[in-house]
């Protein structure tokens, strides 16, 4: 099962833009090289003990340095300072060349439009009703929360789960170290990856396969690997438990 489960991950990473793969690794190069690789490998080893722990680990089509799995994540992003953001224009004080570079948590009680790539080291939390769009891709070493849409033109990726009141929709890829579950649809034009499960109110269509239950440390019910949506129209299900509502 494990050489089975490597070489679908190896499809979605051969099968995912070019363009995306190259930008996300260019700015995590910068996260690794801060020295964060080592405390992410420490807290790995300790999530992986914790086998009771509810989170899991997953290997997306970029590994970020800073993934982490059940009390190794929560350990990573409770001991990362937070930031918070109120009007859209406090962001610009996190620019960088290839976007916007956040060294912690960040908090966001507006919605944010814009046209390069997002990258937090922490966990990416937007409040109920905020959505966040960007031109290129968001990527995040914790979870992702909005309580409206998440839209990238590229790919987006997270340590832990993904969450949107609306819909979640990228040009690329979508992987998360947990579950997905969106209030509406659930659009890739890449493959969609959650070590847990994949859930949403609306329509679900990738340009390349789906896995959900991709937990690779710890046991996991069928539920956690459950696929429901309103109705599948596209993208290979090549690992999970499709559940349509319609």
């Amino acid at each position: 099962m494990a050489k089975k489960l490597s070489e679908y991950k190896e499809k979605i990473r051969a099968g995912l833009k070019g363009k995306t793969v190259a930008a996300v690794k260019d700015a995590t190069e910068m996260i690794v090289k801060s020295g964060k690789e080592k405390d992410a490998r420490g807290a790995r080893q300790s999530g992986a003990e914790g086998n009771d722990q509810a989170g899991c680990q997953g290997e997306g089509d970029v590994d970020i340095g800073v993934r982490t799995g059940g009390r190794g994540r929560e350990i990573r992003s409770n001991t990362m300072k937070t930031y918070k953001i109120n009007k859209p224009e406090e962001l610009e004080q996190y620019k960088v060349d290839f976007g916007y570079k956040v060294e912690g948590n960040l908090e966001v009680s507006c919605s944010l439009d814009f046209l390069k790539s997002l990258v937090v080291e922490g966990f990416l939390w937007i409040e109920a009703g905020g959505g966040i769009k960007a031109g290129n891709w968001i990527t995040a070493g914790d979870g992702i929360t909005a309580g409206g849409g998440i839209t990238a033109g590229d790919g987006i990726t997270a340590g832990d789960g993904i969450t949107a009141g609306n819909w979640i929709t990228a040009g690329g890829g979508i992987t998360a170290g947990g579950g997905i579950t969106a209030g509406d649809g659930i659009t890739a034009g890449g493959g969609i990856e959650a070590s847990l499960q994949i859930t949403c109110k609306g329509i679900l269509k990738a340009g390349l396969n789906i896995f959900a239950g991709i937990c690779v440390w710890r046991k996991i019910s069928d539920e956690e690997k459950t696929i429901t949506c309103k109705k599948h129209e596209g993208g290979k299900i090549e690992y999970g438990i499709l559940k349509e509502t319609t």
